[in-house]
């Protein structure tokens, strides 16, 4: 969903950068800037964007859900090759 919102801003620019959203949104002339900011349907294409990212970083992950939450923080122990 949030690539289609890049793509909505200037398609031409999201092809040329190869859809990458950062280049996009630094070589996006302010005037479509201004636009978009400005649209009722990007907006709320944004705000969906923005609900659908918060819900996935606060979903567990596998890992967290097999083995919770603090063993999921710990770091494996470095061993070395030479005993």
């Amino acid at each position: 969903m949030a690539q289609r919102l890049f793509a909505s801003m200037d398609p031409a620019m999201w092809t040329a950068t190869h859809h990458n959203p950062i280049k996009t949104m630094r070589l996006l002339s302010p005037e479509r800037r201004d636009v978009a900011q400005t649209d009722p349907a990007f907006a709320a294409h944004l705000d969906r964007v923005e609900r659908d990212h918060r819900e996935y970083q606060s979903t567990k992950s596998w890992f967290e859900r097999t083995y919770g939450k603090a063993q999921a923080k710990k770091s494996a122990p470095i061993q070395s090759a030479h005993h």
